[in-house]
């Protein structure tokens, strides 16, 4: 399993990070898990974070037919992608411009102030209480 999700009570937001390679497999293994996830996380902002992944094989369409699942988060939960890297940056735009209709609505960016800024957090609470970035 190249990801992991985890949960920070206190800033009410679950982050899932994905290594190594990142492919379907991996993909709908991460999305089952935050669909067992459900309620539990429907009021929670949502950080995923695709720094480390060292290589992705996914189809523009596979991203599609993701972004068309249930939404876990509530119509109101902010959803950021951090994704420096110009495939993951493309294929996790094309996720949240076909994720409104299912999924909410989701914000990509390429750095971790980005991110925090957009959720909210101020980002040394975040990485202090999580080394959520390494």
């Amino acid at each position: 399993m190249s990801y992991s999700i985890q949960t920070d009570d206190a800033n009410k937001l679950v982050i899932a990070k994905f290594w190594a390679k990142l492919n379907a497999e991996v993909f709908l293994g991460y999305i089952s898990e935050m669909e067992k996830i459900g309620a539990a996380a429907e009021n929670y902002d949502l950080l995923v974070l695709f720094h480390k992944a060292t290589e992705i094989d996914l189809k523009t369409s596979e991203i599609r037919d993701f972004a068309h699942r249930k939404a876990v988060f509530s119509a109101n939960s902010k959803r950021v992608i951090l994704a420096p890297g110009a495939l993951a940056f493309g294929l996790a735009r094309v996720f949240g411009m076909e994720s409104p209709n299912a999924s909410g609505q989701y914000t990509t960016v390429k750095n971790a102030e980005q991110a925090c800024e957009v959720l909210e957090i101020p980002f040394e609470k975040l990485e202090a209480g999580l080394l959520v970035f390494e």
